[in-house]
């Protein structure tokens, strides 16, 4: 059985992750007026590294997780992680979001926050990130 604690219900399920408010059913992040859309693969690779909160998680298992069984290279994963830490202004040499455990994978510096349930379930998604960070839309 694994050690992995991994946080419970985020999902597709917007959640806080630092100062930034990441909503992947939309494949966005949001902090402030920026507002960042991702690529699916990258949005995934980022819930997946939240679910194990501040745990080591392997290359393998995110390829495994994200790609399935889609062959890909080490350099697809690479990628996307570079892709993720341009997003959230992270330097691999000075983390603050994602850490690299060299030839054995990922794991977040900062514990996911999942966005408290609202009692208004006929709001979208995108109404209820709004409400909780309302300056994060970047339309204004």
């Amino acid at each position: 059985m694994s050690r992995m604690t991994r946080s419970p219900g985020l999902g597709n399920a917007p959640f806080r992750l630092g100062e930034w408010l990441v909503d992947p059913s939309l494949g966005r992040i949001f902090r402030g007026d920026v507002m960042v859309h991702l690529e699916l693969r990258v949005i995934d690779v980022l819930v997946r590294l939240a679910e194990h909160a501040t745990n080591l998680v392997t290359r393998q298992q995110l390829m495994d997780e994200v790609w399935g069984r889609v062959d890909i290279s080490d350099n697809t994963l690479t990628r996307a992680i570079a892709d993720l830490r341009s997003a959230l202004g992270d330097d691999a040499k000075r983390p603050a979001y994602i850490e690299t455990i060299h030839r054995r994978g990922y794991r977040l510096l900062q514990t996911p926050r999942p966005l408290a349930a609202q009692p208004q379930r006929s709001r979208s998604a995108r109404d209820r990130i709004w409400a909780e960070n309302p300056r994060g839309n970047g339309r204004r």
